[in-house]
């Protein structure tokens, strides 16, 4: 079997949910009814790389999609900004975002749910996909380790 677009197990039902903040004063996130972010008044840390997008804690088995995701922050600047994402018509067609060929996609492998990272980094929203795909072979010959692909894909982003 190789996996094509068709492929169901690119298709999700539910996702992992996350907030993070870098650049902000007081960012706060709420998103399925609960605050996934609440920071306080002092600056957030600054952004640096995807290697800060990883997070320790989702909010996991979200039915997709409960709503948009509210915003709250204060910009570096000082300036106040609200902003509504709406995850639902960013994930419209509920399709797992990667960046793997179909044919390196292993086969008859079960593809879980993805996480959906929403980023607040000063005057920008930026939303992101993670999802584990299983690969047919590693991705560094002899490490059995990277057989898998779980990188950031942007699904959104927007500047204030």
């Amino acid at each position: 079997m190789s996996a094509n677009v068709n492929d169901d197990r690119l298709i999700f039902r539910s996702h992992g949910f996350a907030a993070k903040a870098f650049n902000t004063r007081g960012c706060k996130v709420t998103y399925a009814g609960i605050r996934q972010l609440k920071d306080d008044d002092n600056p957030s840390s600054p952004k640096r790389g995807n290697e800060k997008l990883h997070v320790a804690g989702y909010h996991i088995g979200i039915a997709n999609f409960p709503g948009p995701a509210i915003v709250a922050w204060r910009s570096l600047d000082g300036e106040d900004h609200r902003a509504s994402i709406d995850i639902a018509t960013i994930f419209h067609d509920q399709r797992i975002l990667h960046e793997v060929a179909y044919d390196d996609i292993a086969p008859l492998i079960y593809i879980g749910d993805p996480h959906i990272v929403l980023v607040v980094d000063d005057r920008t929203i930026t939303v992101y996909m993670q999802a584990h795909i299983p690969l047919k072979s590693p991705r560094i010959h002899g490490n059995r380790f990277s057989d898998h692909a779980s990188d950031f894909i942007v699904a959104y982003q927007k500047t204030y």
